[in-house]
């Protein structure tokens, strides 16, 4: 604006009153003042504010239920049915307000726009939720969607589609996820692509080199399938490091499961580590310590 102040309507009154303001200024047409008002209130569009939940006020985060349901609580964690229910109301209803077109259009750098981070944050912890109570089947549709509209899934929910995948006895489509995350390290990827090559009858040299990558990018996992107890080394101020016992503490407690039915494979891959281990310089800091 003129005075150089940056105004954020609150109301559909306000965004009107600014739509005015921008016009008086600027010369452009009404509707297209009224998208950038929108948009200083957080709106992708005009379209987008009128399409808001009743309930919401013009703002950037426009999905507050979820943020109440789901603060400082872990996504493993197990919710009760109703704030399942109710996040299932916060997506749909900010799905409503972004409009399917903005799907359609946005897709493939999604979670790129501010707009839609609630809307992304919300099905994160839906999918998850809908986990934990058993539903692994719709998560795993979530999981699918989130990963198609934001391929980069900055919200690292791949692991837990590999993961849910290959428990569901499909490598096929495991393999899918996995091709579309070549060179990826984080342990529920890499592990994820040791147990999809046994599972195919993949080369043996390949399950060996895989586990050689493991050894060096995730040790801790290795540990923590060997029995080992793994103190995490993550706090509040660094968060999880990555290759570190958090890191790995949380994909064994996503995969538990599905590595509790793959005992003789655990087995044959803590084989294969140990031997590995025997190659190379003694002097190093064993992995396995056997």
């Amino acid at each position: 604006m003129k005075n150089g102040k940056t105004i954020t309507p609150t109301t559909e009154e306000g965004v009107k009153r600014l739509a005015k303001r921008i016009k008086a200024e600027t010369g452009i047409p009404h509707a297209e003042a009224l998208d950038r008002a929108a948009k200083q209130g957080g709106f992708h569009n005009y379209h987008h504010f009128l399409n808001r939940p009743s309930d919401t006020p013009a703002g950037p985060f426009p999905l507050q239920a979820w943020r109440r349901i789901t603060a400082l609580a872990d996504p493993l964690m197990h919710l009760p049915r109703k704030s399942i229910k109710a996040l299932e109301r916060a997506v749909a209803a900010e799905r409503k307000a972004l409009g399917e077109a903005f799907f359609e259009e946005e897709k493939g750098y999604f979670y790129g726009l501010l707009e839609t981070r609630d809307y992304m944050r919300a099905e994160y912890h839906l999918a998850f939720q809908l986990r934990a109570d058993g539903e692994a089947d719709r998560a795993v549709q979530i999981f699918k969607q989130m990963i198609e509209l934001n391929p980069n899934d900055n919200l690292g929910v791949r692991s837990a589609l590999v993961t849910d995948l290959l428990a569901a006895n499909d490598p096929d489509e495991a393999g899918r996820v996995l091709g579309a995350f070549e060179g990826d390290t984080t342990p529920g990827i890499l592990y994820g692509r040791i147990l999809h090559t046994m599972l195919t009858d993949g080369p043996d040299a390949e399950v060996e080199e895989l586990i050689r990558i493991g050894m060096r990018f995730e040790p801790h996992v290795l540990k923590g399938l060997a029995g080992q107890t793994l103190e995490e080394d993550s706090n509040p101020a660094s968060g999880i490091i990555s290759g570190g016992s958090s890191e790995a503490i949380a994909y064994l407690v996503l995969s538990r499961e599905l590595w509790g039915r793959h005992q003789g494979r655990v087995a044959r891959i803590l084989e294969i580590a140990a031997e590995l281990e025997r190659r190379v310089d003694r002097s190093a800091e064993p992995v396995l310590g056997m």
